[in-house]
C-alpha cells in the first residue's frame, strides 16, 4: 500500500515538474524573440537654435524615429528644411 502511494506521488511530481519546465521554456522563448522596430528618419536640431536663425547642414541632423509614431509636419530629409528660418526656440534633438 505504501509502495503504491510512493509511486503515485512520484508520478504526479514528475508530471508537475514536466509541465512547469515546459511553461518556463516557452516563456523564455517568447522573451528572447524581440521584434525589430520599424523606423524612419526625421530631421532634428543639432544644437540650441534661436528665433530667426537659418537652418543649415551644421545645425540640423537626421535621427531614427519609430515609424508607428509619425510626427505630423516633420521633415524626413535635411534638404527640405535647409535655408528656412526658425520661428520658435529649439532645443537640441527637437524635431524640425
Amino acid at each position: 500500500m505504501n509502495r503504491n502511494r510512493l509511486v503515485a506521488g512520484l508520478t504526479v511530481a514528475i508530471l508537475v515538474a514536466l509541465l512547469a519546465s515546459m511553461y518556463v521554456y516557452r516563456a523564455f522563448e517568447r522573451a528572447t524573440h524581440v521584434k525589430a522596430a520599424v523606423t524612419e528618419t526625421i530631421v532634428v536640431a543639432a544644437a540650441q537654435l534661436q528665433v530667426g536663425e537659418r537652418l543649415d547642414s551644421d545645425n540640423v541632423r537626421i535621427i531614427s524615429w519609430p515609424a508607428d509614431e509619425p510626427l505630423a509636419g516633420s521633415f524626413r530629409r535635411t534638404g527640405d528644411c535647409i535655408g528656412r528660418a526658425v520661428i520658435s526656440p529649439m532645443a537640441p534633438n527637437e524635431p524640425v
